[in-house]
């Protein structure tokens, strides 16, 4: 038992369901509580810069030893990083400026 994310009204998001929604949340929380946002300004390389480093939560036992058996990756794909965005768009957590080229994104308290 537990929630899954789906838009499947959305032209980008619709072919992608989530059954963990703590991942979206700590990949949307990296982006808001990155430091080196100035003026509340993302550009496109900032999400490569800050998905890269993703760190995987601390883990059970049992989960230990799954990854051994099927490694977990620490990094989010080109394709994750786009779908991202989108929802990161559709949650209105920032907007697009397409006048500059950037993603404006409210810092959340």
């Amino acid at each position: 038992m537990g929630y899954v994310i789906y838009f499947g009204e959305h032209p980008v998001l619709k072919n992608w369901v989530i059954l963990n929604p703590l991942w979206v949340k700590d990949a949307i929380y990296k982006v808001l509580d990155d430091e080196f946002i100035r003026n509340a300004e993302l550009y496109p390389n900032d999400f490569s810069r800050i998905w890269k480093q993703y760190e995987a939560p601390k883990q059970t036992f049992f989960q230990r030893m799954w990854e051994k058996l099927v490694p977990k990756k620490q990094d989010y794909t080109n394709e994750e990083h786009t779908h991202l965005i989108n929802l990161m768009l559709a949650y209105e957590f920032c907007y697009r400026v397409n006048a500059r080229n950037f993603l404006y994104c409210f810092q959340c308290i």
